[in-house]
């Protein structure tokens, strides 16, 4: 019988000492070399010594998964996480949400007992973060985006936003890539937490305004669009020069009027006074602003009721049927549009997939969708295509 390559490295953090051991067996199966961590003093020991996936059991009698991210977070922040919990889901999903708003790339969650075809599935999907490159040697994703971002590497592709009235494609959201072969499809959620917790967020901003105004010169589709949204991280905005250096970059692509600026609702500001001082200056400078992944965040109404946004861009969560069933996903999705409806705000509903969630976003009375069905994000020489494809199917149920 042939022993696997062990080319990746693992950390299983479980009080069951037996159970760590028999995970790190089928983890071995996988090409994970593992270590074992089942007391307090083999998790300080061990946590944050360069594993590329931790498989974190929630409950671990003295401790919890919760204080171990805690403590994962300073010595290796952004690592890959699998969480376990004998607990029910809503515990589960709870803390997967308290990991990825911590910055961690969460692989994926499973209920004890485990199933060991789903575990195997997330070890597979874990190795993205750690992959071969054109010579064979192993590169770790957060040596390469930062490598990456020093040399310049990244692209954008844009997926278009279909104005729910006319049915016709009026704007579109650019989403920045890596441009290293091998790693063009790898999602920055699984690289950008390394950025921003090497504080290169700055730099990462430069290179997608930089990009998205070139790509508004040079490509007529792109230049005709009413609106091109870009996101900034709130880790930028402590910055009060921001709204002179993105307004002298991005109107070399479009004026401010025609610029949209995407703040992700899920990470917590600095200083509330400079953060506002910012996008008050935005606003008064031509910027839209919208507020991104509305619902999956913190403080969101707090944010809602003192920063000067537009629109209100709801989390493709909100239109996938869970659950609860359709009734309770139209409830949802109500109750967000009519919260956006009484502020005045653009709604944009995103992950918009199928003719069914079409036809539900446009009961519940939202503006403007994004998401698969009109749509995946393409390159800028590419967008008018994709324009063309959307005319001759939007008149058309699918």
């Amino acid at each position: 019988m042939t022993e696997p390559a062990l080319s990746h490295r693992l950390l299983v953090i479980d009080d069951d000492e037996a159970v760590a051991e028999l995970l790190g067996d089928i983890a071995y199966g996988y090409g994970f070399q593992t270590d074992v961590a089942s007391t307090a003093a083999q998790i300080d020991e061990l946590a944050g010594v360069g594993h590329d996936l931790v498989l974190l059991d929630l409950t671990l009698g003295d401790t919890d998964g919760l204080q171990v991210m805690r403590l994962l977070r300073k010595r290796q922040p952004g690592v890959a996480l699998i969480l376990l919990t004998g607990a029910d889901r809503t515990v589960l999903s709870s803390a997967q949400r308290v990991a990825e708003l911590s910055g961690f790339r969460v692989v994926g969650a499973c209920s004890k007992p485990v199933d060991i075809d789903e575990l195997g599935a997330l070890f597979e999907e874990s190795k993205q973060a750690v992959v071969k490159d054109d010579t064979g040697a192993i590169r770790r994703l957060s040596d390469v985006a930062l490598a990456a971002l020093d040399a310049g590497q990244v692209h954008l592709l844009y997926q278009p936003k279909v104005d729910l009235e006319s049915r016709i494609i009026t704007g579109a959201e650019a989403l920045v890539r890596l441009s290293v072969p091998g790693f063009e499809t790898v999602s920055p959620g699984a690289w950008i937490p390394f950025i921003e917790a090497a504080g290169r967020s700055r730099r990462l901003l430069d290179l997608v305004l930089q990009r998205a105004a070139e790509d508004r010169r040079n490509f007529p589709a792109l230049a005709e669009l009413g609106e091109v949204s870009v996101n900034l991280s709130v880790l930028d905005l402590d910055d009060l020069e921001l709204p002179d250096h993105i307004k002298s970059v991005l109107s070399g692509g479009a004026d401010p009027q025609r610029w949209t600026l995407e703040i992700t609702e899920s990470a917590e500001t600095g200083q509330l006074a400079d953060a506002l001082d910012v996008l008050t200056r935005f606003r008064l400078l031509g910027f839209r602003l919208a507020m991104d992944d509305f619902g999956t965040g913190t403080s969101t109404f707090e944010r809602l009721r003192v920063y000067p946004f537009n629109e209100l861009k709801i989390n493709r969560l909100f239109v996938h049927t869970d659950r609860g069933g359709v009734d309770h996903t139209r409830a949802m999705l109500r109750a967000a549009v009519d919260l956006g409806v009484a502020l005045e705000l653009k709604v944009v509903v995103e992950g918009v997939e199928s003719a069914s969630e079409l036809t539900l976003v446009d009961e519940v009375g939202c503006d403007a969708v994004q998401g698969y069905l009109v749509s995946r994000p393409v390159a800028p020489e590419h967008f008018g295509q994709a324009q063309l494809d959307w005319d001759r199917r939007r008149s058309q149920p699918v």
